[in-house]
């Protein structure tokens, strides 16, 4: 599976073209929006003609060969909306990112 592979899947995902679950998923944060961790790397995989039947964590696991940073979370879907983050989730983020920048400029 390759980067091109996600961002295929996360655009199929954003036209409702992948099915997934409503209620508590798994996610993982990309592009201000909760994707549905599993159902998003399954379409990669099937994107990229490999197994599209991973759990979880093997999802999650292929993600992390791909993205240097990842955010995980539960998210409550609902009619299949993707939600988007909220400020107080932005700025957590913000200050993630700014730490570990700040600590790789030591």
């Amino acid at each position: 599976m390759t980067i091109e592979h996600i961002n295929q899947a996360i655009l199929d995902c954003d036209a409702g073209l992948v099915n997934f679950n409503n209620g508590n998923n798994r996610a993982f944060c990309y592009n201000n929006k909760w994707y549905p961790l599993r159902a998003v790397i399954n379409r990669a995989s099937a994107l990229g003609n490999f197994s599209n039947d991973l759990k979880t964590d093997e999802a999650l696991k292929e993600l992390v060969y791909i993205f240097d940073y990842v955010k995980i979370r539960d998210v409550k879907y609902e009619n299949n909306n993707l939600p988007n983050l909220t400020d107080l989730e932005k700025l957590e983020e913000i200050n993630i990112l700014s730490s570990i920048i700040q600590k790789l400029s030591k």
